[in-house]
């Protein structure tokens, strides 16, 4: 059954179809879950949030960054 997404309709027709080109290519999107909710996002998206995930952990055990002062929880 077809669905109409209001919001998009009120969209300039470029960026229309900048947006469905994206959701088009969603197999090259992975999950990631935030607080209970999960985003589609690229790939080097998830490289980076790995990448700067690795270097906080990298700092803790340093002693150059104090994650209780980020406000990030320690696993």
């Amino acid at each position: 059954m077809p669905v109409s997404i209001e919001w998009l309709s009120r969209l300039p027709r470029e960026e229309q179809e900048k947006i469905l080109q994206s959701l088009s290519n969603a197999e090259e999107l992975k999950p990631i879950e935030v607080d209970g909710v999960v985003y589609h996002v690229p790939d080097a998206v998830i490289g980076l949030i790995d990448s700067l995930w690795l270097q906080l952990q990298e700092g803790n055990k340093t002693g150059t960054y104090d994650l209780d002062k980020c406000g990030f929880e320690k696993n």
